[in-house]
């Protein structure tokens, strides 16, 4: 009822895969919050909480356009959050920033954390080591203090898996860091205690970087974790292999109460590329819906 064929429509570009001659598309009207100043604060009401954060419904400032984002638990405040209840409950109105908008995704980032204008790093990322002394642990890493605080996500303690952080590393232990990337809209550096991976045989991720987010591609789970699960790509119409990461919140639509009732290891599932950091090695899934 939408459409027929033959109208005329006005469309935006969402993403270009050269490799098997598709391209996204949509009629939505670009999301407002996609041009929002990060250093402009708006008004914001708490939906629902997850453990890894909150969901909240923003009006954008001088605007009015209301937008549903997260507020991950790093950005809540400065300092460990042992309990978002103890932060935040649904209906407390609370002030805002917009990080970043995945367009394709539908999902805006937020934080309620003051503006850090701390310089950006300028060593050759993931390359160089520095001390470091831990700071804090959270469920899902540990806050290192370099010359300046970054985090060392529990993928990047060690090779193999990490169940609990406080088993990896303790406050103020002296570590060895290397910074991955930093995030320019908040300025969150990324560290890894993890050697480089230099091996010839490694999986790039080279092959995903182009891949449109409306893409499918069939995965086979690796590992289930509390917040997500690592899953094995098969990249569709190319046959290139590559891990990513599918977390909870990209799952399906809805809230997911465990990660262990949504997946089993060897489960054959289908993915889409949010997105690839080469440098780092990582690379985001979801099996969600695209959102149109």
């Amino acid at each position: 009822d939408e459409v027929r064929v033959g109208q005329e429509v006005q469309v935006r570009v969402m993403s270009v895969d050269e490799a098997v001659g598709k391209m996204s598309l949509s009629m939505r009207e670009q999301s407002p919050f996609a041009r929002a100043d990060p250093a402009t604060w708006h008004k914001g009401v708490v939906k629902r909480l997850q453990p890894f954060g909150a969901w909240i419904d923003v009006t954008l400032s001088g605007d009015g356009a209301i937008e549903e984002g997260m507020l991950h638990v790093s950005k809540m405040k400065d300092g460990i959050v042992r309990n978002i209840e103890d932060e935040l409950q649904v209906g407390q109105e609370v002030k805002v920033r917009v990080l970043s908008v995945d367009d394709a995704a539908g999902t805006a980032s937020l934080s309620m954390l003051d503006i850090d204008f701390t310089p950006p790093v300028t060593q050759d990322m993931g390359r160089d080591w520095f001390k470091g002394n831990v700071k804090r642990l959270m469920p899902y890493g540990a806050l290192v203090d370099v010359s300046l605080s970054g985090l060392v996500h529990v993928s990047q303690m060690m090779d193999g898996l990490v169940e609990h952080v406080e088993d990896a590393v303790a406050v103020g232990q002296e570590v060895q860091v290397r910074p991955l990337f930093m995030n320019d809209a908040d300025g969150a550096l990324s560290l890894s205690m993890r050697e480089p991976v230099v091996s010839k045989d490694q999986h790039s991720l080279t092959p995903f970087v182009s891949v449109g987010s409306a893409n499918w591609h069939s995965g086979v789970v690796k590992v289930v974790l509390s917040h997500g699960a690592i899953v094995e790509v098969i990249l569709s119409g190319d046959g290139a292999t590559g891990e990513g990461f599918v977390h909870e919140s990209q799952i399906r639509e809805g809230s997911v109460e465990k990660v262990e009732d949504e997946f089993r290891v060897g489960q054959e599932v289908q993915v889409r590329v949010l997105s690839v950091n080469e440098t780092a090695g990582k690379m985001s899934l979801s099996m969600a819906l695209l959102r149109v």
